[in-house]
């Protein structure tokens, strides 16, 4: 998450003690409390605003995504302004080939869906069109699509088309445009 986004998540954060924690959802709390328990955070303030949760603390603002099965890790801001961020942002995708669909699908359940980014497949124009036709596209690209259902959190398919032969590539879209194509939805 860009540092101007993850300012304006914490800015739209609604924010109550540690001992007000039964007035937030509860989706949202329980995940807060596990997150204090397990880091062992000294919490001051709870925050949330829809999927967004974080942790005032008297350092800084922790903010995580819950993601249904648990949390991501968005960045956290210091109290002297600086921020940091999630190491799979900024960390360059590794690049492996593979020669079919199959085989790309093996290697992700194998590492368990983590490090899967930049990940690709040769696959067939047969599998190309199966996957626009199984569900819409989440964003249509310049020669090819993003399919509509993540791997994990910000992880997706991109299926390309590029002089007649077709590939599938694991990619991981920034947070910002994520929100950006679910709100215009």
């Amino acid at each position: 998450m860009k540092p101007e986004t993850l300012k304006g998540v914490i800015k739209s954060m609604s924010w109550f003690t540690t001992d007000n924690i039964d007035q937030m959802p509860s989706s949202q709390g329980y995940l807060l409390l596990e997150l204090i328990r397990h880091y062992k955070i000294p919490a001051k303030q709870l925050g949330y605003n829809m999927d967004k949760v974080a942790v005032k603390t008297n350092k800084q603002i922790i903010v995580w995504k819950d993601t249904g099965i648990g949390a991501r890790f968005l960045g956290l801001l210091n109290n002297d302004g600086t921020i940091e961020q999630h190491p799979d942002d900024t960390k360059p995708q590794e690049s492996k080939m593979f020669n079919s669909m199959k085989e790309l699908q093996k290697e992700i359940k194998k590492r368990d869906y983590n490090n899967i980014g930049g990940l690709k497949a040769k696959i067939t124009e047969k599998d190309y069109w199966y996957f626009l036709e199984v569900l819409p596209p989440f964003k249509v690209i310049k020669n090819g699509f993003v399919l509509s259902e993540a791997l994990s959190d910000n992880l997706y398919y991109q299926f390309t088309e590029v002089n007649n032969k077709y590939f599938c590539e694991v990619v991981m879209l920034e947070d910002e445009e994520v929100m950006q194509l679910e709100i215009a939805r």
